[in-house]
């Protein structure tokens, strides 16, 4: 019986650390309920040894009690049970099983706590969470502006995860589909799905496995609206939520945000702070702080453009090639600044997008006010109609509502933003110098401008003649 017992415990540690040794393995409930017998069996098996100790040692004690052939009967039973079990317990016969997924998988990303200019769009979407009767919530503002980042920081704070049986981030990006936004919640949720299924079967498996759970679902980089409901995502009584963040202020009015939440640009502390820890040790050196303001003023409080920034200027270790940097930084992007392209590239694909002509043309207008001007809406739309860029129409009322539709639609796209005075709008550092660059290639319409240049006298005439 003993020999027996130590194979079944030695089986039993071989199983456990099976499961103890690969942290997405659980066991099985019918191997739980075989763990547990084995431990009542070892239990059983020490009264046994008890018994017979007792037995050898005091026999004519427990002669009228208990006979050894009696004992024996005991323990060659015993000994049947533990063989039994020991056959039950092979590792073959699928002994663990996948674990359930965690409630957050944690993403590497900068914390916004020490951001108060980021974290507050953080807290204003945890209220929301709080909020019962809120269901969906949209984050939207312009490229770079930290959206990405304040979606990480939800997926990775303590009380969401407290909230929400489980967290599901999805980066959805331009060239989305269906089956890919599927496949990323499936082995979330650890779902095996076979081969040739179609995307209602694979949405029902999803809507099945998230019916009895309290979940969050991030949605970061979402270019088109789309039915949730298509992907498996259902409308359960558990205080579920969905948290989506566009570029786009109409897309989350298209997927029925309850509650927008716009994202602002990082205030200059917080862009300073930013820019600090990125470039790291040769901010130590007092004669570059002057400099270092001025570059993190040319980046316009975009984090994303504070980033690329960032990473070119940390490689300079002395205050000339500080200098030097920053004079091609406020000439971009009339030359090439390493990285800075990819930024432009970027933002001049937002300007593309733009479905008219009318309103590329208006966009690029706003360039020629002044840096960080705050532009008054009805002199903007004299301007636009003066210029014929409105020319299909002929009164002028009609070509100001025309004006202003065309005007919510580059503030839906954040390629302009309203201003903090009432009735004006502003254009970005960033993007104006990207409206400048893309003005200067249209062969139908140049626009002359000089830029931080301190003119004292006017362009000479062949300038003039080549931007008519």
């Amino acid at each position: 019986m003993n020999e027996q017992a130590k194979m079944l415990y030695a089986r039993r540690d071989d199983v456990e650390a099976e499961i103890n040794k690969n942290k997405m393995k659980r066991a099985t409930k019918e191997c739980e309920g075989w763990i547990n017998r084995v431990k009542a069996a070892e239990q059983e098996v020490l009264k046994l040894e008890s018994k017979y100790k007792k037995e050898i040692v005091h026999a004519w004690r427990y002669a009228r009690f208990w006979s050894r052939a009696n004992l024996s009967k005991h323990m060659a039973k015993k000994r049947e049970e533990l063989q039994v079990l020991l056959e039950k317990g092979k590792l073959d016969n699928g002994v663990v099983a996948e674990r359930s997924p965690e409630p957050v998988r944690v993403i590497d990303a900068p914390s916004t706590e020490d951001k108060p200019s980021l974290h507050w769009a953080v807290e204003e979407i945890l209220g929301n969470l709080r909020e019962r009767n809120i269901k969906r919530i949209g984050l939207w503002g312009m490229v770079g502006t930290g959206k990405t980042t304040v979606m990480q920081n939800l997926n990775n704070c303590e009380e969401v995860k407290k909230m929400f049986d489980i967290v599901i981030w999805v980066s959805v990006s331009k060239a989305w589909s269906i089956e890919k936004v599927q496949d990323a919640i499936t082995q979330r949720l650890k779902l095996k799905v076979e081969g040739g299924v179609n995307t209602v079967e694979t949405a029902q498996l999803i809507s099945n496995e998230l019916a009895d759970l309290r979940y969050l679902l991030l949605l970061d980089e979402v270019w088109d609206p789309f039915d949730i409901h298509e992907i498996g995502i259902p409308n359960n009584d558990k205080d579920s939520k969905v948290v989506f963040a566009s570029r786009f202020r109409d897309l989350c009015y298209d997927m029925d945000a309850d509650e927008l939440v716009n994202m602002k640009r990082l205030s200059d502390t917080d862009a300073y702070k930013m820019f600090e820890e990125k470039v790291g040790r040769t901010m130590k050196n007092p004669s570059i702080i002057p400099i270092a303001q001025l570059v993190v003023r040319e980046c316009a409080g975009l984090p994303l453009l504070i980033d690329k920034v960032a990473r070119v200027f940390r490689k300079k270790d002395n205050i000339h090639l500080w200098r030097d940097g920053l004079r091609s930084l406020q000439r971009w992007p009339s030359i090439n600044i390493q990285g800075m392209d990819e930024v432009l590239e970027f933002l001049k694909f937002c300007y593309e997008d733009l479905d008219g002509e009318d309103k590329k043309v208006c966009f690029l207008y706003g360039a020629l006010f002044p840096e960080d001007c705050d532009i008054f809406v009805d002199y903007l739309m004299e301007c636009w109609k003066a210029e014929g860029f409105l020319h299909t129409i002929d009164e002028f009322r009609d070509a100001r509502d025309r004006g202003h539709n065309i005007l919510h639609d580059l503030i839906n796209v954040s390629l302009l933003e309203k201003s903090a005075m009432k009735r004006h709008v502003r254009m970005n550092k960033v993007l104006r110098n990207m409206a400048l660059k893309i003005s200067s290639r249209v062969l139908d319409h140049k626009f002359l401008a000089r830029t931080c240049e301190g003119l004292k006298e006017g362009p000479k005439e062949e300038e003039w003649a080549s931007a008519s």
